[in-house]
């Protein structure tokens, strides 16, 4: 699972972190932490992880007057096979890049239409795999997103240092949980995280008003192989 959150103003991210923190610690008993740090019991209590994401979003639009957006790549891995797809299937750093590429396609058509510029923030990693996305995004991205690039290159920074990874992480997590609930459902429009996924899409669908005037409809959520999206057509939901 990969996912990029989308903020108006650099200047929201402190904002929204706050509110992230105060909202953890109501509902976690404790600020804000990447989802895998976060205690079982959490991760399990679906009400308490729906509750949490509906009052994050109406509380962040409260304070910032701007929805909390984001895009992300369900990579299906059942369907992604060595011999179709070697590099997909064995090289770690080559699904990341493949899975930014999906998303700045979306970002990139968004940002144009808006006439806006955007930093890229990315979560810092391994270093095979930061060279490698840095090497990928400048050489790859532009030719499969097709337009004016208007984002800056990855900048890697440690969660320390922009706390809004938390968050980004977080939600990473679980989106990538309710993606798991719905695979072991038997991908059923009825699964155990589906009042979570239901909370979540708010984040991913939405409608925007450009600069023009012209609504744009903004759907984040994607999934690959695309060939195979009717597999994962009840979990997308789309609006």
């Amino acid at each position: 699972m990969t996912l990029m959150l989308l903020i108006k103003e650099e200047t929201h991210a402190p904002i929204i972190v706050n509110v992230a923190n105060q909202l953890s610690i109501q509902f976690f008993r404790h600020p804000l932490r990447k989802w895998n740090s976060l205690e079982g019991k959490h991760k399990r209590d679906v009400k308490v992880l729906k509750d949490f994401v509906e009052k994050l979003r109406q509380q962040i639009f409260s304070a910032v007057n701007f929805s909390l957006l984001a895009t992300a790549v369900l990579m299906d891995k059942r369907f992604i096979k060595q011999e179709q797809s070697p590099k997909l299937y064995n090289d770690p750093a080559f699904r990341m890049g493949w899975c930014y590429g999906l998303m700045l396609k979306r970002v990139g058509r968004l940002l144009e239409m808006a006439e806006r510029n955007a930093q890229w923030i990315v979560d810092r990693n391994s270093e095979p795999l930061m060279r490698n996305l840095t090497i990928y995004s400048t050489s790859h991205i532009p030719t499969i997103a097709g337009f004016i690039r208007r984002y800056s290159s990855p900048q890697f920074c440690s969660p320390k240092d922009q706390p809004i990874l938390i968050l980004s992480d977080f939600m990473a997590g679980l989106t990538r949980r309710c993606f798991e609930s719905f695979l072991q459902s038997g991908t059923t429009y009825s699964f155990t995280y589906q009042p979570v996924r239901d909370k979540l899409k708010g984040i991913f669908y939405a409608s925007l008003k450009l600069p023009s005037g012209r609504q744009w409809k903004w759907e984040g959520l994607l999934y690959w192989p695309v060939e195979r999206i009717n597999q994962a057509k009840p979990f997308l939901a789309y609006p």
